[in-house]
C-alpha cells in the first residue's frame, strides 16, 4: 500500500497568513536536576491531554501559548544535488552523501557540535554491512561521539518521519538540537542472493555443514541451494511487494481508473520543468557540494529539463503498459531514479531564539493515512490532505501552495481529481461532501525532476524555509490491511472484480499474479483460478 504522511507547517505568529502541508516517545534519563525533571514530565503530560496518547498527529492550535521550550521549530536546511542514479555520485553510498549535507548544515548554521543532541536519519535502501546509517554519519563527520544516531525506514515517508521524530524529541524534552533529514544511495544498493542459496551457505558455514567432510558438506550445500541457473543475484525492485507491480504500473492503473489523458499528464510535466528552470536560481540557495570518489565536485542538479519538445513527448510510447492495455505513463511523465541527501535543524524555540535563528516555521499537524494497496497504490495523499487540514483546523482556502510529491504526473492529477470526488469522499473519508478544488495554479509543479525514495521529504520541507507560503503533500509506501468495511461502498468507486460476487473489474487476461478479492468484509488475494 501507499502510506502517506501530512505535515502541516506554519510560522508561529497567528496573524502572519501562511501555512506548509507537506504530504507525508521515549523515557528520558533519570535527569540530576530534579526541577527541570518534573518540568519536562509536566510537558508531556501536557503534550498527551492535548493530542490523546493514541494519535499520530502534532498539533497546534492558531493561538498556542505553549512554552518556549517546548515548542520545537525547524531552524534552517540544506541538501546534496540530486543526481540521476549511476551518474556522477554513482560510488558515494547513503553514508557519504549524508555526511555531506549534515557538514554542509553544520558549515551553513554554525551551530556547535557540542549542542547536537541527536541525528536522525530516513533510509531506504540499507547497506546490511552499516544498518545504522545515522550513526555512520556521526563517525565520518567527526561529531562528538556522545551523540546518538537513529535511523528510520519507512518508505518513501522515512525523510519525514525522522523530521518528525527530531520535533518530538524537541517537545517532549528529550532534546533541544536535533539534525534530521534522509539519504539514499539507489547506485550503492545491494543485490540479494536468492533464499535458497543463502541457507544453503549459511548451514554450510555456521550449521555444521563444513564438518561432514568436503563431499557430504558439499552435497548438502548443492542440494539446498538448487540448480546453478537459480544462483545469480536479484536486483533490488521498485515494486510494491503484495502486488509484485511497480509504481509506475500502478500509476497507469490510477490514470484509467480516474480517466487522466496522457495529454493532461505530458501537459503537467512539461510545467513541471518550466517552473523548475524558472526557480533555478532559488533551488540552487538550498545545494552544498558533493566530492566523489575520483576527487571531482558535483554541485548542481542534473535532471531538470530547460528545453522540452510537446512533439517528441506526444510520441513517446507508454513505458509500464501498452497502449492496446490503456497504458498512458510514459517516460517523460514519470520522475527518474536519483541519489542524493538531506538534512534540517530543529531546536526549541527558547534555545533558537537565545542562539540568534529563526523561530517561524513549526510543525503544526502531521497526519499519516494507508489506502489498499490494489490498484490505486499511491492515492493515499488525497486522504492526507483534508484530515491534516482538519487537525490544524484549516480548509483548502487557507493554504497558499500545495506540493504533492510528483512521482508521476498521474498520481498527481489522480489526487487532484478525486479531492473533487462525492465517491471519493463517501468510500475514504466517510463523509457525502468532496473536499474541494485545487487550482492547478497553487499546486507547486517544480520538483517532479527529482526521486529520491526518502530524501525528498525532507527535502521538501527544507523547500518550505526558502518560500514562506507552500503546501506539500506526498505519497508514500506502507502496507495495512482492513481499511475498508462496505464492499457496496467500494464497488462504487469502480474497484477490482470479486470472483465471489462477480463485480466488474477492468484487467489484462495476462495478469494472473496479484489479484486482489474483496468481498463481503473478508480480505484475501488469490490468482485467476480462485484458489486462495
Amino acid at each position: 500500500a501507499r502510506y502517506t504522511p501530512s505535515l502541516l507547517l506554519s510560522p508561529r505568529l497567528s496573524h502572519t497568513k501562511w501555512y506548509s502541508l507537506v504530504s507525508y516517545t521515549s523515557i528520558p534519563f533519570a535527569s540530576q536536576n530534579i526541577i527541570r525533571d518534573m518540568e519536562r514530565l509536566s510537558r508531556i503530560v501536557s503534550h498527551l491531554k492535548e493530542n490523546g496518547v493514541s494519535s499520530v498527529c502534532s498539533q497546534r492550535s492558531h493561538g498556542s501559548t505553549r512554552d518556549e521550550e517546548s515548542v520545537a521549530v525547524i531552524v534552517d536546511g540544506v541538501r546534496t544535488p540530486f543526481v540521476k542514479s549511476f551518474g556522477s555520485i554513482m560510488k558515494n553510498d547513503a553514508i557519504s552523501l549524508g555526511a555531506a549535507a549534515v557538514k554542509g548544515l553544520i558549515a551553513k548554521t554554525k551551530i556547535d557540535p557540542n549542542a547536537i543532541d541527536q541525528l536522525i536519519m530516513g533510509n531506504v535502501v540499507v547497506n546490511s554491512n552499516a544498518p545504522n546509517v545515522a550513526r555512520e554519519i556521526i563517525i565520518d563527520v567527526m561529531l562528538p561521539a556522545k551523540i546518538p544516531g537513529t535511523t528510520v525506514s519507512v518508505a518513501c515517508l522515512s525523510g519525514l518521519e525522522a523530521i518528525y521524530q527530531g520535533i518530538c524529541q524537541v517537545e517532549h524534552g528529550d532534546a533541544s538540537i536535533v539534525l534530521a533529514g534522509g539519504s539514499d544511495s539507489l547506485s550503492s544498493g545491494q543485490m540479494s542472493l536468492p533464499a535458497n542459496l543463502t541457507l544453503a551457505l549459511g548451514k554450510y558455514s555456521m550449521g555444521g555443514g563444513s564438518k561432514k567432510g568436503l563431499y557430504g558438506g558439499i552435497s548438502e550445500l548443492l542440494s539446498i541451494a538448487g540448480p546453478v541457473s537459480t544462483w545469480l543475484p536479484k536486483a533490488p525492485a521498485i515494486a510494491e511487494r503484495s502486488t509484485g507491480k511497480t509504481m509506475g504500473y500502478h500509476a497507469d492503473l490510477m490514470a484509467e481508473i480516474n480517466s487522466i489523458r496522457t495529454d493532461e499528464q505530458n501537459a503537467f510535466a512539461i510545467s513541471s520543468h518550466s517552473k523548475a528552470t524558472a526557480a533555478r536560481s532559488d533551488i540552487r540557495k538550498e545545494l552544498v557540494p558533493v566530492t566523489t570518489k575520483e576527487g571531482k565536485t558535483v554541485s548542481d542538479d542534473n535532471l531538470i529539463r530547460a528545453k522540452i519538445d510537446p512533439s517528441k513527448v506526444s510520441k513517446l510510447k507508454p513505458a509500464f503498459r501498452k497502449a492496446e492495455e490503456n497504458g498512458t505513463v510514459n517516460a517523460a511523465t514519470s520522475s527518474a531514479l536519483t541519489d542524493g541527501a538531506s538534512a534540517v535543524l530543529i531546536m526549541n524555540a527558547k534555545k533558537a531564539k537565545e542562539l540568534g535563528y529563526r523561530t517561524d516555521i513549526v510543525c503544526r499537524a502531521y497526519v499519516k493515512t494507508a489506502v489498499e494497496p490494489y490498484p490505486q497504490l499511491l492515492l493515499a495523499p488525497a486522504v492526507a490532505i483534508p484530515r491534516c487540514l482538519e487537525k490544524a483546523n484549516l480548509t483548502l482556502d487557507d493554504i497558499d501552495i500545495f506540493e504533492i510529491h510528483e512521482a508521476f504526473a498521474a498520481q498527481v492529477l489522480a489526487t487532484l481529481k478525486v479531492l473533487e470526488s462525492k465517491e471519493f469522499s463517501r468510500c475514504f473519508l466517510g463523509t457525502n461532501t468532496p473536499v474541494g478544488s485545487i487550482p492547478l495554479e497553487k499546486v507547486a509543479e517544480d520538483r517532479q525532476y527529482r526521486k529520491n525514495v526518502k530524501t525528498r521529504l525532507a527535502r521538501f520541507v527544507i523547500s518550505i524555509l526558502y518560500v514562506r507560503q507552500s503546501t506539500s503533500s506526498y505519497c508514500l509506501g506502507e502496507r495495512k490491511w482492513g481499511l475498508y468495511r462496505d464492499w457496496t461502498s467500494l464497488r462504487s468507486y469502480r474497484w477490482p472484480t470479486c470472483h465471489d460476487c462477480g463485480q466488474p473489474f477492468k484487467k489484462n487476461k495476462k495478469e494472473v499474479r496479484a489479484v486482489v478479492n474483496l468481498c463481503s468484509r473478508r480480505y484475501r488475494r488469490s490468482d485467476d483460478s480462485g484458489k486462495a
